[in-house]
């Protein structure tokens, strides 16, 4: 699957609700690091395709982890993986490709973290 767009504050329910794995990016257009990761996660989505990968605009939607229950984002960038409607791990700043990757695969097998 493509990284999709958050376009809207309502969108975010819909895109998140399902059993599969969901990786939400929050980030910046301002924000150095966010361009530097942005080719490898969207190589991660290419190989990933039964995970949803969803883009957040953290300026424009700062209400977003409010929403959905889970602590608030103070970095950029951050990377978000939910499974089942919950939040199962988060990482923040420049991340290796395949840490993202092992992350999704334990997320994938019930396997809960905290931030790093």
């Amino acid at each position: 699957m493509s990284i999709i767009n958050l376009e809207n504050s309502a969108q975010i329910e819909q895109l998140v609700s399902g059993s599969n794995v969901k990786v939400l990016i929050f980030w910046a257009s301002w924000c150095t690091p966010y361009k530097r990761i942005m080719p490898m996660l969207e190589e991660v989505a290419e190989e990933n395709k039964d995970v949803d990968f969803i883009k957040i605009d953290a300026d424009k939607f700062s209400d977003i982890s409010e929403k959905l229950n889970f602590e608030p984002v103070t970095t950029i960038p951050v990377i978000v993986f939910m499974k089942d409607g919950k939040e199962r791990a988060t990482l923040s700043g420049t991340q290796l490709k395949d840490y993202v990757t092992l992350i999704i695969e334990k997320v994938k097998a019930g396997e809960t973290f905290g931030r790093e």
